[in-house]
């Protein structure tokens, strides 16, 4: 199984070139994700709808088909891979098994009203809104910024450039470090 090196938001889909069968999955960090998923196929874990397929995971293709910029919602986020597994037909003909569902803000905000003498559902939908309604940002990346010796005017110019590239600061700069000096880091 390839890893992708993209450690982004994202949708991305792993395919078996046995029989052509593809999962979509959606993660904060797909690199990561993906290892996750490779790991757990070791462990023979979490490959439930993968089925006996799961044996052949050494050889599943991953691609990356979509790179979501930060300060989208967990929501959006979700809303594009429901997109792909219907495009794709992946529940009736692939490994995924349900479409996720992902409540609206202002239906969440409607919940809220009817459940005002509710504390325990209210604090349950305002973590529902947290979660899936504020903006993914990237991780620590003012903590780079500084560190590296950055001001604000020069962090925001970094951080359009790296979009504008499908990549994250972190990923652009390590790139730029590879490029100049060879070092992987």
């Amino acid at each position: 199984m390839n890893i992708p090196d993209y450690d982004g938001i994202g949708i991305y889909k792993i395919t078996n070139p046995h029989n052509g069968k593809m999962y979509i999955g959606a993660s904060r960090n797909v690199k990561k994700r993906i290892k996750e998923h490779a790991a757990a196929f070791k462990r023979n874990r979490g490959a439930k709808g993968f089925g006996s397929d799961a044996s052949e995971y050494e050889s599943f293709v991953v691609d990356v088909l979509e790179k979501i910029p930060y300060g989208n919602t967990e929501a959006a986020m979700l809303e594009r891979e429901r997109y792909y597994i219907e495009m794709l037909d992946t529940i009736r003909d692939g490994y995924n098994m349900v479409l996720n569902r992902v409540e609206t803000l202002d239906c969440l905000q409607k919940h809220r009203a009817r459940y005002a003498n509710n504390p325990s559902m209210l604090e349950y939908i305002d973590e529902l809104i947290a979660k899936k309604h504020t903006p993914i940002e990237e991780p620590n990346a003012e903590r780079y910024a500084i560190k590296i010796g950055l001001d604000e005017s020069d962090h925001v110019a970094l951080h359009k450039y790296a979009e504008r590239q499908g990549e994250t600061i972190s990923g652009y700069i390590k790139r730029l470090i590879k490029q100049d000096s060879g070092l992987e880091l």
